[in-house]
């Protein structure tokens, strides 16, 4: 090799530099070495570039490995061909066409990833970015995470904007932020699931197939096991979507349960449960139900239960409010409000508020009052009737307690 005198240290004389191929340049510093042509390096100690057309500016022990590698400082990096590494330390760029801005430890082993900077972050998927962050990991192509702590993409187009241990295992999923969020595997049955998002929050699961499933956050909500298509749970906390078809949404609240069921909606609240059925809501309240009953709707309230019970003509319920109202096995019936009042079987029927009122096996009857049980269909009944005006009755009209008023 041509060893050449480059420069002279201020105190302690000369550095000695080696470049045994033509057209190379050391600039300065001690124990640098340049091999390939046209390879340069700036300064700094015991750096070395490999190949031609290669730079190192300075820092030490840095190695540029590959034509046409760069590294523009820091310590220990090594980097490819076509590669660049800025500054940082033990900085490892393995793959073609990679780029490592800075920081500590970071590895770009597949072609045309980059890693912008922070601490042992690592890169094994081909176009893939991690902008910072500690401990952070890609293994597919075409995902990105930007930045915190521990997150893990694990399948192609997948991201993670930040956070920490949040996992991206489904294609073009995405994870806005917060912990220990996940959307998880492939099925058993060899369907994927697409484009599912966790905006953010805690300990939020999706691991069902099916595509356009949103968690917006909140905290250990979950869509899980086949459920397929555009189901959604705003936020809240232990919140479930399970065994559903398409379509469902939890928009918030606590411990509410939408199951085997396609295209129902729980607004809010708490325990509120859907089961079995299509086309259902329930806006709010607490421990209030549907169950194999279709088209129907609960308001809010405490207890309130409508249950088809097996049959399939329980459809168009209604329940406002109240608590522990029920209606079972019937169609278009209609309790308003009150306590304990029920509805059993029928077509047709109302109960307007008041307690422990009961209607089974009647069609079109209704109810307004209380402790009253209707005891024939196409009727009305109340506990008093006051009528201020005229009354004109085209059947009968039986009265224990009448007042009419002129």
């Amino acid at each position: 090799p041509n060893e050449q005198v480059i420069g002279t240290g201020a105190a302690t004389g000369t550095y000695l530099n080696n470049s045994p191929a033509d057209s190379n340049t050391t600039n300065g510093g001690n124990n640098n070495k340049t091999s390939g042509d046209y390879s340069i390096i700036g300064g700094g100690l015991d750096n070395e570039t490999c190949l031609n057309v290669s730079f190192v500016g300075g820092g030490q022990e840095n190695l540029a490995n590959g034509v046409y590698a760069t590294i523009a400082g820091g310590y220990r990096n090594i980097t490819s061909p076509y590669s660049f590494i800025g500054s940082g330390q033990d900085n490892t760029s393995s793959a073609d066409y990679t780029v490592i801005g800075g920081g500590t430890l970071n590895t770009a082993s597949a072609f045309g990833s980059v890693i912008g900077g922070g601490f042992t972050n690592k890169v094994f998927g081909c176009y893939s970015f991690i902008g910072g962050g500690h401990i952070n990991c890609i293994t597919d192509a075409y995902s990105t995470i930007g930045g915190g702590t521990s997150n893990w993409a694990y399948s192609p187009s997948a991201t993670i904007a930040g956070g920490t241990e949040n996992y991206a295992g489904a294609a073009c999923s995405t994870i806005g932020g917060g912990r220990c969020n996940r959307v998880g595997f492939q099925n058993i049955n060899g369907t994927c699931m697409l484009y599912a998002t966790i905006a953010g929050g805690e300990e939020n699961n999706i691991s069902a197939n099916g595509v356009n499933m949103t968690i917006g956050g909140g905290r250990k909500n979950c869509i899980t096991t086949s459920a397929h298509g555009c189901n959604t749970i705003g936020g809240g906390g232990y919140n479930l979507i399970n065994f559903c078809g398409g379509s469902n949404t939890i928009g918030g609240g606590y411990c509410s349960n939408i199951y085997n069921s396609c295209k129902t909606f729980i607004g809010g609240g708490a325990q509120n449960n859907v089961y079995q059925t299509q086309y259902s809501s329930i806006s709010a309240g607490y421990a209030n139900q549907i169950c194999s009953a279709y088209c129907s709707h609960i308001g809010g309230g405490y207890n309130n239960q409508i249950n088809g019970g097996g049959s399939s003509n329980c459809k168009g319920n209604f329940i406002g409010g109240g608590l522990t109202n029920c209606i079972y096995q019937s169609c278009r019936g209609i309790i308003a409000g009150g306590e304990s009042n029920k509805i059993c079987r029928g077509n047709g029927n109302g109960i307007l508020g008041g307690n422990s009122n009961t209607i089974t096996d009647k069609f079109n009857t209704f109810i307004i009052g209380s402790n009253i049980t209707a005891t024939t269909s196409n009727t009305t009944f109340t506990n008093c009737l006051c009528i201020a005006g005229t009354a004109i009755a085209s059947g009968d009209m039986t009265a224990n307690d009448c007042c009419i008023c002129r």
